[in-house]
């Protein structure tokens, strides 16, 4: 596998448990916590996949990253406002 060849073996861990607890907070919502982790998991999973691209291979799961960051954010903005809202 050479850098830049289009094919990537990697695989972004962060990136894809982001989007999965940005799914999460944003349907179940169960606590603020799962969308801090999905806002945590995510930044994680973007830095890893700008240092990928800084070595001349695919930026892999930066997408994943990008969508479990915003739903993340969403999840945790409804969760402070729909428990303020309860008091």
């Amino acid at each position: 596998m050479t850098p830049g060849s289009g094919e990537s073996a990697a695989v972004n861990r962060p990136a894809k448990a982001g989007l999965l607890l940005g799914i999460v907070s944003v349907i179940v919502n169960p606590v603020l916590l799962v969308g801090l982790g999905a806002i945590v998991a995510s930044a994680i999973g973007l830095n890893r996949a700008m240092l990928m691209s800084q070595h001349g291979y695919s930026a892999v799961g930066r997408t994943n990253a990008a969508l479990g960051l915003i739903l993340g954010l969403l999840g945790t903005v409804g969760s402070v406002v729909f428990k303020g809202s309860l008091f």
